[in-house]
């Protein structure tokens, strides 16, 4: 989920769900580990973050927004994303002198602005979820979990799986 959640509020459990819907991931272990995350948040707020979830609150039209914004949300990338070594780049885009100057100046824009886009996704997101399925009136902490059988310190690394990938 990208920085440690350390309280289920309305966003953490909007991420959640976009984290339980992201691929590729590296090894099955993922995508089982935050599905489970997904699920016992669902189940702790008697909630199905889902089109039938939706339905059964009476927000179906709110839910087509939500997960079009949710597939919006994942194709945000930048250029650089699909690399795992950029070295050579680097190297040819230095060599470059002022060009290459100019190139890192809008590579940089260009993160910005991903950025704010991400921000701005998940904003919606939130404000949809609780249009959708209400405010999480009691957040719960990342141990709470472990009472509808998850626990956060089993999330998967990728070092558990450098020799697969």
């Amino acid at each position: 989920m990208g920085a440690r959640v350390t309280v289920y509020d309305e966003r953490a459990v909007v991420l959640a769900y976009v984290d339980a819907q992201r691929p590729p991931y590296p090894h099955e272990d993922f995508r089982r580990h935050r599905q489970a995350r997904l699920r016992a948040l669902e189940e702790a707020y008697g909630i199905s973050v889902s089109q039938d979830g939706a339905r059964a609150s009476g927000a179906l039209a709110l839910w087509m927004l939500f997960s079009a914004a949710v597939s919006s949300y994942l194709g945000l990338r930048s250029p650089r994303e699909g690399f795992s070594e950029d070295g050579l780049i680097n190297v040819k885009i230095e060599g470059l002198g002022a060009a290459g100057q100019e190139i890192r100046v809008v590579e940089e824009r260009l993160r910005a602005h991903l950025e704010a886009c991400r921000e701005a996704h998940l904003e919606l997101l939130t404000k949809l979820f609780v249009g959708i399925w209400g405010p999480i009136d009691r957040p719960l902490k990342v141990g709470d979990l472990q009472a509808y059988s998850f626990d956060e310190a089993t999330e998967p690394t990728w070092l558990d799986y450098v020799d697969e990938i």
